[in-house]
């Protein structure tokens, strides 16, 4: 019996294992990683997939098809990796011996509209950015704006892992606000440094109030945000109270007080469920049934989000594929109202799915 036939009697198929892990609450990153993975086929060569609770295990027969897929990775997502391996046999006679191999890859700990302390050497490599940035954005680096002044700029997994840093606040702290006013700003003065302003946000001054508040007698709280493309008063908005905020960061308390706001808004609030049954497109997904990656309610809640960002971030949908879903395209024809909702993708980004189950209804 030859080797191969022996390992597929013996249901011993993987010979290299790729673990891929992130550590933190959300997996909006391993979800955009999945969808790079289906856009590209760089699962094909894989003889299982295997979810874990902190990311995803790919089991591999070649060891040159895990390096490819570690390569891969390394490619799309600012990431680091270490590799091991494990004597499974050894035949003195021949003095061969048969490992099995492992790669670790851990990808930053950063998801899109978390809130992170920049360490000093970083903001002022920078171009002398503001410590408090906001994240947009994590492809194959990670894309931060400072909402006070407009600034963007990309970090590198070079320069995250010289000089790690964590997350202050996370989507499950986000606290939703109500728009009281909303008032221009005209900043548009670069301080000295190499960073660029982004044309896609629009600087204002905001007056929020907790929504759970409203009617009572509490004093607005004016804060200076990236979002007054998209805020109107009586709008409803998400943002990190750092005025309640229990946070401990010895970054953020180097800080001067006075370079604190109070509250950052993050990211407009739209009606979840229209925006459901209006979104006439779909995306495949890499592990279904059994060993779905939504196993639970609050997982599913994730991709709910992930796909809320995919229908606001025109870049991040260019690099993957998105496809019609017919039932739905059908429905928003006929429900054609005008809603305050974000465009979404248009129809020449989508893709037609191959369904064989209705080719073969036809014939």
């Amino acid at each position: 019996m030859c080797d191969d036939c022996r390992r597929a009697e013996a249901k011993d198929f993987w010979r290299a294992c790729v673990q891929v892990r992130q550590k933190c609450e959300f997996k909006k990153t391993l979800f955009y990683l999945e969808q790079l993975i289906l856009k590209h086929d760089a699962h094909l060569n894989t003889t299982a997939i295997k979810p874990v609770p902190t990311g995803v295990d790919f089991f591999y027969a070649k060891l040159q098809d895990a390096r490819k897929f570690v390569d891969f990775i390394t490619t799309h997502l600012p990431c680091r990796h270490s590799y091991a391996q494990e004597l499974v046999t050894h035949d003195a006679k021949n003095n061969t011996y048969d490992y099995k191999h492992t790669f670790c890859v851990e990808v930053v700990p950063i998801c899109r509209s978390d809130l992170v302390c920049l360490p000093k050497k970083i903001a002022q490599a920078l171009g002398n950015m503001n410590q408090l940035v906001v994240c947009v954005r994590v492809n194959n680096v990670i894309s931060v704006i400072d909402p006070s002044t407009l600034k963007i700029a990309d970090i590198n997994a070079t320069q995250y892992w010289r000089s790690p840093f964590q997350t202050l606040c996370q989507s499950k702290r986000l606290r939703e606000f109500y728009v009281v006013d909303v008032e221009d700003t005209d900043f548009n003065q670069l301080t000295a440094g190499y960073s660029h302003l982004s044309t896609k946000h629009r600087l204002a001054d905001i007056w929020v109030i907790p929504s759970n508040q409203i009617g009572q007698d509490n004093q607005e709280v004016c804060t200076r945000s990236h979002l007054g493309h998209l805020l109107r008063p009586g709008d409803l908005v998400l943002g990190y109270d750092l005025r309640n905020s229990n946070v401990n960061s010895t970054l953020l308390d180097n800080m001067e007080t006075d370079k604190i706001p109070d509250i950052i808004l993050i990211r407009k609030v739209y009606n979840r469920f229209v925006r459901r049954e209006r979104r006439n497109w779909k995306v495949k997904r890499l592990i279904q049934n059994d060993n779905d990656v939504c196993d639970s309610s609050s997982v599913g809640n994730e991709f709910e989000n992930f796909l809320e960002d995919l229908e606001e971030d025109e870049q991040m949908r260019q690099k993957i594929n998105i496809y019609r879903d017919n039932a739905k395209q059908q429905a928003a024809c006929s429900k054609d109202i005008a809603l305050d909702l974000p465009p979404g993708p248009l129809l020449h980004e989508m893709l037609d799915d191959l369904d064989l189950n209705a080719d073969i209804e036809m014939n």
